[in-house]
């Protein structure tokens, strides 16, 4: 009979610590925390909201657009000094979970800076167009001209080598980043 108790109890113990460690576990990865491939779409969105929401807060005078792709950040959009440029950049690396920051922000006297949806439509519909290619792993930017492209495990290196040479004849595009960082599914048919 004693050994009946002792073994509930302890079985009670065990799990309130297993409990216990879930919580303090969950509590120390970052928000949101990616599980799988299928879900590193809304991954990636909402943890650029949450840094955008950061940066709002931090520097309310700057215009900035933070994206985010299996943890690299892109930061890109307007400052008004140096100072505040490197501020967020030192914001956003402290993050937990940031990998690479990409800072692409310009200084000038009143931030402000230029994004059009129907140019990331036509960029977005042009990927999707490229054979090979799994467009719906590319984040597409644009800001002041410039496309932005991050993302990885997207297929043929090649065809979007191709796309993005479509991707300049596009009105209102003067300029192509690839942020692509190749991963374990890409390959290079050299097509």
């Amino acid at each position: 009979m004693y050994y009946k108790k002792l073994n509930l109890i302890l079985l009670c113990l065990a799990s309130v610590c297993i409990t216990s460690c879930q919580s303090y576990f969950y509590s120390k990865v970052p928000e949101p925390f990616t599980s799988n491939a299928e879900t590193q779409e809304i991954d990636n969105s909402l943890y650029a909201k949450k840094l955008q929401k950061l940066v709002d807060k931090e520097f309310p005078k700057a215009d900035l657009k933070i994206a985010s792709d299996h943890f690299n950040i892109l930061i890109v959009g307007q400052v008004d000094s140096q100072g505040t440029k490197e501020a967020v950049v030192e914001l956003i690396k402290k993050q937990q979970a940031v990998r690479e920051v990409f800072d692409y922000t310009t200084i000038t006297e009143n931030p402000s800076y230029d994004s059009s949806s129907s140019i990331v439509y036509k960029v977005q519909e042009r990927l999707s167009k490229e054979p090979d290619i799994i467009s719906k792993r590319i984040t597409v930017i644009y800001a002041d001209g410039v496309i932005y492209l991050m993302g990885t495990n997207i297929g043929d290196l090649s065809h979007l080598a191709r796309a993005i040479k479509g991707i300049y004849v596009i009105e209102g595009v003067t300029k192509v980043v690839n942020l692509v960082i190749p991963g374990r599914s890409d390959y290079n048919s050299g097509r």
